[in-house]
């Protein structure tokens, strides 16, 4: 039982790390905590799925998108169900898994309203919720209370049904929806949509361990869906010659998953690997250079196209135009716990390439200790 605790909450603060305040009143805990799991969000597409080892990659997204587009629109059961399958062969599939899930989840709502629901399960960490809720909350006829309480209602269904601890992170998914749908409904307004993320409430479940529990605080789920969304949808009205200045300018609770999901600028802007390089250095602290180049160490296994074979070489090669020592580990760090995360072909082999090109033997260590907790926690041990 306590294994099956413990995993749960390993699994939690890597989908939403920035909704993990701690354990207790220890602020010094809950700043360790934003800072050591903030690269892993829900942009893990396929690690619950069993995705990770699909061989073969199809050849144009685009019309990936549009047929599942319209199997959607016709049955959102079925389109799913579909998704879930296919996934497990196709390996760009399962990389758009997550935003084909996403799409699944609004058509959803929109053939069967909130009682669609029950289409959603936890696949493609929560897609289906994501996208559900969303679209729940843009169409003006949902409120946030309203949302909130179908989300908890959900979350306490799947624990039953399951026997299963990811009820606790299906209600942190379920919100981080809430934020995607908040924002798309107050055409883009940062400011707006925050305030009414912090209209949910204070708190919500509280995960028990050993240690006397995790405080869970959903308003910051739905703030870091706001801007997963924001930064998705190309960063609307920003400041392209000053973009920090959003972030910067933010309360401090706010600047984390602002800062996380600017890094979308590299796919949402055009950015060539050194313009993005450029991004990143230009940021305004040193805490924002670090967060920028640990996404970039993420997000780099994200290249479609790639063979997977290469993805390792990839993020070396990324993170090797960082001239810091320190900030190199970081992305390299962040690089490699996506193979055991992801569960690729050989995720201890990948991720000790990744490590090993760390500049210093104390940096390499630490790069292996998280590869190798990563495995351990993923499988359930």
């Amino acid at each position: 039982m306590a294994s099956r605790k413990s995993t749960a909450l390993f699994l939690l603060l890597l989908l939403c790390p920035s909704v993990a305040l701690g354990y207790g009143p220890s602020q010094d805990f809950r700043n360790a905590l934003t800072t050591l799991f903030s690269p892993f969000t829900t942009l893990i597409a396929t690690f619950l799925s069993g995705a990770a080892n699909a061989p073969h990659v199809s050849a144009q997204p685009s019309a990936i998108y549009e047929r599942y587009i319209k199997e959607a629109a016709v049955s959102p059961s079925q389109a799913w169900a579909d998704l879930k399958k296919e996934a497990q062969h196709d390996g760009t599939v399962a990389i758009l898994a997550h935003d084909l899930g996403h799409i699944i989840g609004r058509a959803t709502y929109a053939k069967a309203g909130l009682a669609g629901v029950k289409v959603c399960d936890n696949s493609f960490i929560f897609a289906c919720y994501h996208g559900f809720v969303q679209a729940a909350m843009a169409d003006g006829k949902t409120t946030v209370p309203d949302m909130r309480a179908a989300c908890e209602e959900a979350a306490k269904q799947s624990q039953k049904v399951t026997g299963a601890d990811y009820g606790y992170t299906l209600l942190s998914s379920c919100i981080h929806g809430m934020g995607h749908g908040i924002i798309s409904a107050d055409s883009f307004d940062v400011h707006r949509a925050l305030a009414e993320c912090n209209t949910i409430g204070e708190s919500s479940f509280v995960i028990p361990d050993d240690e006397g529990g995790v405080y869970m605080d959903m308003r910051l789920s739905c703030k870091d869906g706001i801007f997963m969304e924001y930064f998705q949808g190309g960063a609307p009205g920003i400041d392209m010659a000053h973009p920090w200045n959003l972030c910067a300018g933010l309360s401090s609770v706010d600047q984390l998953p602002c800062v996380r999901y600017l890094h979308y600028g590299q796919y949402r802007w055009g950015l060539s690997l050194d313009q993005t390089v450029s991004l990143c250095l230009s940021a305004p602290t040193r805490y924002f250079q670090k967060r920028c180049f640990y996404e970039l160490g993420f997000f780099e296994r994200g290249f479609l196209g790639a063979d997977e074979s290469h993805w390792s070489d990839v993020i070396v090669h990324t993170c090797a135009a960082v001239k810091d020592d320190e900030i190199n580990y970081w992305c390299l760090r962040a690089g490699a716990v996506t193979f055991p995360v992801q569960q690729y072909n050989d995720p201890i082999k990948n991720g000790t390439q990744v490590c090993d090109a760390a500049r210093t033997s104390a940096y390499k260590e630490r790069c292996m200790r998280w590869v190798m907790s990563a495995e351990y926690y993923v499988k359930g041990h």
